[in-house]
């Protein structure tokens, strides 16, 4: 169920799709990603390592709904094996069906945001490279 008081915006890639009952283009720019994102209080995408960075990195919750293999929508079930990784993180939602959207979509100002990452990695980690690369 739609929920008529949310401001959506959705972003779709090459195809015939045309959405009617939302503000969506086929691309956007960098700056314009940035500035949708900062606004945002979900993010509800496909699930693609971008997607899921962006979220964390940026605090905000988001729901994932993964293209499938099976429906024609991907060349394998990658992005199955990915939303198993992430089921029951703390600001990470997972829909494996429309009903299931459908329902997150319904609840969403109970999705809280999760854990937020830098988008860098974190000082143990470099300095443990930069030994093993010096020997």
């Amino acid at each position: 169920m739609m929920n008529p008081s949310a401001d959506v915006f959705g972003q779709f890639g090459p195809g015939s799709y045309q959405p009617v009952n939302f503000s969506a283009k086929q691309f956007i720019s960098p700056v314009e990603f940035d500035d949708l994102i900062s606004r945002a209080e979900l993010i509800v995408a496909h699930a693609g390592m971008g997607s899921i960075l962006t979220a964390l990195q940026s605090c905000k919750p988001i729901i994932l709904f993964p293209r499938r293999a099976s429906l024609g929508e991907h060349r394998n079930e990658h992005q199955l094996a990915t939303v198993k990784r992430f089921l029951g993180r703390p600001g990470i939602s997972v829909a494996f069906d429309i009903p299931e959207l459908c329902q997150l979509l319904a609840d969403y100002h109970s999705i809280k945001g999760g854990t937020c990452i830098s988008e860098y990695a974190c000082p143990e980690l470099l300095s443990g490279i930069r030994q093993w690369i010096d020997g």
